[in-house]
């Protein structure tokens, strides 16, 4: 969210701003094919978990942690709210 609002305060006025999200389903659809590599995503209980929530925190030593997914249809109401308070 920080990240989104910093976009916000250095674009000038009417200035275009590209953001790319990877989303709860792409990442979904990555564990399902690679589960090994996307612990704790290993198991159909916990890639529920994941889809229900969002919240991926991965497991091996080394790898990114702390991440959340949004659905597709989260984004656009993310960014217009953020947008609204910068």
């Amino acid at each position: 969210m920080a990240a989104v609002k910093e976009l916000f305060r250095v674009t000038k006025p009417n200035g275009i701003v590209f953001v790319a999200f990877q989303t709860r389903t792409r990442m979904l659809l990555t564990s399902l094919k690679f589960p090994q590599a996307w612990k704790p995503n290993d198991t159909i209980d916990a890639i529920q978990q994941f889809y229900e929530t969002g919240v991926f925190n991965h497991s091996d030593t080394g790898r990114f942690t702390g991440a959340y997914y949004f659905h597709v249809d989260q984004i656009q109401p993310l960014m217009e709210q953020l947008k609204r308070f910068s």
